[in-house]
């Protein structure tokens, strides 16, 4: 088999794994409606990194990581209030001049947040990015994330970012 039907059959699985949850830590997560992260009105706000929660804000540059079985994706962490801890989250990572779509996910999975100080967070959420990584070395993009709880509130957010490949040594490969 030729090293591109290799690469193509492991992006297949990484996108099924994906779509069924695998590894998304939602073992043991607590019943629909037995929590929520505050009252109205549903604000969201988007992180990165991970452990501890790092806020993007406009301007700042985001990281492409290397993945255990050969993607690249960024870590994304969310907090939020105002929705309940379960829920469905898609995020978009698009150039910021021609539109091109370079990341994105589809709500499939069914995430917790955990209670914290004000409102609630969630775990690292990553964000597979489908373009070539030199492609996409230094490039203004538009980040943007929303959830939906399990009662249909919704929480928005949007950042213009940087992408930044240079903790990424797969990158290029």
């Amino acid at each position: 088999m030729s090293v591109t039907r290799v690469k193509r059959a492991a992006a297949q699985v990484l996108a099924v794994a994906a779509a069924v949850g695998y590894g998304c830590g939602c073992q043991g997560a607590p019943p629909a409606g037995s929590g929520d992260c505050g009252a109205p009105p549903a604000v969201l706000e988007v992180g990165s990194g991970r452990g501890s929660f790092t806020p993007v804000a406009d301007g700042d540059r985001i990281y492409v990581v290397c993945g255990s079985q050969g993607g690249k994706h960024v870590d994304l962490q969310l907090r939020a209030i105002g929705v309940a801890t379960r829920f469905r989250f898609a995020a978009m990572l698009t150039d910021a001049i021609t539109g091109l779509s370079l990341a994105s996910t589809t709500p499939t999975n069914t995430f917790v947040l955990r209670p914290v100080q004000s409102g609630c967070q969630s775990e690292t959420l990553p964000l597979l990015v489908q373009a070539p990584g030199p492609d996409i070395t230094d490039r203004d993009a538009v980040l943007d994330v929303r959830i939906t709880d399990e009662t249909g509130e919704t929480a928005v957010d949007s950042r213009r970012v940087v992408i930044d490949t240079s903790r990424a040594p797969c990158v290029g490969r």
